[in-house]
């Protein structure tokens, strides 16, 4: 192993170590041995035996003293021992010391204890040292990989919600020009595959008012989330065009688009523009609300307002286009008053509807002078038969007057097939209430149901 290996190649450095020191010790006693006999001879050779000796000796040929020098006085002579004298030869500077040959063989081991100490403290603390930095490692490359992983899944995720978002906008998008398409070619049987339920009453409506219109165009729109899952609020903004002409006419749709189980798209058509203003079929109190809010909404009015001004410049530049409008608007108001193909068609707007009313009234008051149970057993008043008992019968002169636009079914039931519309405020025969807040009346040619809660009674008088 790595370790041991390194172990033992230290514990081979030490002994060479010794070694070496063994080594420069031999060679230092030689040195020492060799230093000491050649100072011996040295002062044998030169040092006289007494100062008189040292007097007496002549100086040699041609060292004279300086005239004034006098030769030292013994007691100015130092002699050194052989030691110092080796010191001192062995120094540069001639100072005494110690080398490592004369240190004490005691304090060289006891280093070398200290050494052989360290070395073993060292050499698990290395190995702690190398461990810690492997395991940090190991556990920093695993949080990387970790962290690089969890990365990666969130941006799988948020690519996969991305291409969701993305396909259900596309989905809307072919749902809603197939949609526009069709309508304007009063293609009815194809609207009711993109829109449902889609009534008999407004495919009559969308056969009279589109003979005018060729089509749309810059089909774009938004959208945005319902208080249900699946459900989706969208504006559609698109140009209109009629025929026979050269300026289109922006225009905005609002749509309440649903999707089914089996990943299709549909338009759910109770939350039609038709429906909202006719009210030919109930809707969800909640999801009437949140889609009201939403049409109220800041970008949605803003995009209203928009194609509003968009259509007015349209109609003062185009002559043409704003014939083709009033044709369009002259057949709405003309399919509002009369009947087709054998349905009967909401009143015509209030203006309108007060003028029918004032002439029905004047017809009718003789005979509902006398009696309106005779009214009651009219033919037309067979057509429409309760699903209630009979809580109380109005005397002649008695009137409903809706507090809304609300709808007049032929029975006495939500879900009874819807008459006609009468408006706010619309004078309406009373005959009878019926169990489960009903009234049943008559206007024009119509008689029915209407829901008790939507409606205040008065009686008025009658002309004689």
């Amino acid at each position: 192993m790595p370790g041991r290996r390194k172990k033992n190649k230290m514990i081979q450095n030490e002994i060479d170590a010794e070694k070496v020191l063994t080594n420069s010790e031999e060679i230092a006693d030689d040195a020492e041995n060799a230093v000491s006999d050649t100072v011996q001879e040295t002062a044998e050779d030169t040092v006289p035996d007494s100062v008189e000796e040292a007097a007496e000796s002549e100086l040699p040929e041609g060292s004279d003293l300086p005239e004034g020098s006098d030769l030292p006085d013994a007691d100015d002579l130092e002699f050194i021992d052989e030691k110092s004298a080796r010191d001192k030869s062995m120094r540069p500077d001639g100072s005494a010391g110690n080398f490592p040959m004369d240190a004490d063989s005691d304090d060289f081991e006891q280093g070398r204890g200290r050494r052989k100490r360290r070395a073993r403290v060292g050499i698990p603390v290395t190995i702690v040292i190398i461990a810690a930095l492997l395991v940090g490692g190991w556990y920093g490359w695993k949080y990387y990989t970790e962290q690089k992983a969890e990365q990666q899944k969130q941006d799988a995720k948020q690519e996969n919600i991305a291409q969701e978002e993305n396909l259900i906008d596309q989905n809307i998008s072919i749902l809603v020009t197939n949609y526009l398409t069709a309508y304007a070619t009063a293609d009815t049987d194809s609207l009711a595959a993109f829109a449902s339920p889609l009534s008999d009453l407004e495919k009559n409506y969308i056969t009279a008012v589109t003979p005018l219109i060729e089509g749309y165009d810059g089909i774009d729109g938004a959208r945005s989330d319902s208080v249900n899952e699946n459900q989706y609020f969208v504006t559609v903004t698109a140009n209109e065009i009629y025929k026979n002409t050269q300026t289109k006419l922006p225009k905005t749709f609002h749509f309440v688009v649903e999707k089914s189980e089996d990943g299709t798209y549909l338009i759910n058509n109770l939350y039609s523009a038709f429906n909202l203003k006719y009210k030919e079929a109930d809707t969800d109190a909640a999801t009437l609300q949140a889609y009201q809010a939403y049409l109220k909404s800041a970008d949605v009015t803003a995009s209203d307002s928009t194609a509003q001004t968009g259509a007015q410049e349209a109609l003062k530049a185009d002559a043409a286009l704003k014939k083709q409008v009033d044709a369009a608007n002259a057949a709405l108001a003309a399919w509002e008053k009369n009947s087709k193909n054998g349905t009967v068609i909401p009143a015509a707007p209030k203006k309108e509807a007060a003028k029918d009313a004032k002439k029905t009234t004047a017809k009718t008051d003789s005979k509902d002078s006398k009696t309106d149970s005779k009214d009651a057993k009219d033919k037309k008043s067979k057509d429409s038969k309760s699903t209630g008992k009979v809580v109380k019968k109005y005397k002649a002169g008695y009137r409903a007057y809706p507090t809304d636009d609300i709808r007049i079914r032929k029975t006495a039931d939500t879900k009874g097939e819807v008459l006609a519309t009468a408006y706010k405020d619309k004078e309406l025969i009373l005959y009878e209430e019926v169990d489960g807040g009903w009234y049943k009346i008559r206007t024009g040619d119509v008689t029915g149901y209407v829901k008790k809660e939507y409606c205040k009674v008065k009686k008025v008088k009658l002309k004689q």
